[in-house]
């Protein structure tokens, strides 16, 4: 499941490609209820199998591998999927498995456009408020990792795209704008209660983004929090983030300190430098207080995969 082929086939024949067909059908049907509509894009996620076109757009020669430091680890938590790395690097894969990323995210950027297309042809796109996001971001090198499983920025930032039209209440987002305030995909529901006019659910954790829809510098006061349980750890790592910096607790309480302006690779950890202390003791009030047990699924459980 990990690697980079053109696939022989028109894009008619590849999933995505399927499920945006369905998506504009949903789209152009006539209604008299309101629509949510959920479409899931599988690609850019591995493997790296589009049809030969989007590999075309990326020449081999032309693909520009990511920047990295040769002792990046040297102040980091080493990645479970360092061998990864070393396989890709001793088989001289990794510009091959790079054009195959870049093939598969424009395979996606035309897919979105197909659906965009359908959205702007349909009859609801006047009052329609669209969210594009992702489940987690991506390594292809980076700290000797590939894809996720790990808490540093690269892994953890996602693309969060919100559209709100000016007919919806309370709605109107300036388009084109961008803002480095910390979210949580915890917030797509409550903001989209908000915006749809629904209450917001108690249980709910995160918050609505509608402050920053409509004015994306206007400050959040809270800290992005991301966990992640690590191997056989019994408890969770954790990592939050200011729209500067990123601080990361690992279960055995060793630490990881990142300026995200002036070091956006997260190359320096800056966990042990005095001068740090204050905006590491900021940043630290946002790790949980309490922190569950890790849940496994029971040996005796029917959804426990045995080999």
């Amino acid at each position: 499941m990990f690697g980079a082929k053109p696939l022989q086939v028109p894009d008619e024949q590849t999933g995505d490609h399927m499920v945006v067909d369905w998506a504009a059908e949903q789209l152009a049907a006539k209604r008299d209820k309101p629509l949510f509509l959920a479409v899931g894009l599988f690609r850019p996620h591995i493997p790296f199998e589009v049809p030969q076109k989007y590999f075309d757009m990326h020449p081999l020669k032309d693909v520009t591998l990511p920047t990295v430091l040769d002792n990046d680890l040297d102040d980091a938590r080493v990645p479970e999927r360092q061998s990864w790395h070393r396989w890709v690097v001793k088989n001289k894969q990794w510009r091959k498995f790079m054009q195959g990323y870049l093939a598969s995210i424009s395979y996606t950027d035309h897919q979105l456009g197909r659906l965009l297309d359908a959205l702007d042809a349909s009859p609801i796109k006047d009052n329609t408020i669209v969210v594009l996001w992702s489940d987690h971001g991506f390594h292809i090198g980076e700290k000797d990792n590939w894809e996720k499983f790990c808490l540093w920025d690269q892994t953890t930032r996602v693309p969060l795209f919100i559209h709100v039209p000016e007919q919806v209440a309370g709605g109107g987002s300036p388009d084109g704008q961008s803002t480095r305030q910390p979210a949580t995909l915890t917030d797509i529901y409550p903001t989209l209660c908000e915006l749809a006019g629904l209450p917001i659910p108690p249980q709910c954790d995160g918050e609505s983004l509608v402050p920053q829809i409509k004015d994306p510098s206007q400050p959040r006061n809270r800290l992005s929090l991301t966990s992640y349980a690590f191997g056989d750890a019994a408890v969770p790592s954790h990592a939050v983030s200011d729209p500067r910096y990123r601080l990361i607790r690992y279960d055995d309480g060793f630490e990881e300190l990142y300026d995200l302006k002036t070091d956006p690779h997260e190359f320096t950890n800056l966990a042990t430098d005095p001068a740090m202390a204050q905006i590491k003791a900021r940043l630290a009030q946002g790790f949980p207080q309490q922190v569950a047990p890790r849940r496994r699924i029971p040996l005796d459980s029917p959804y426990n995969r045995k080999p």
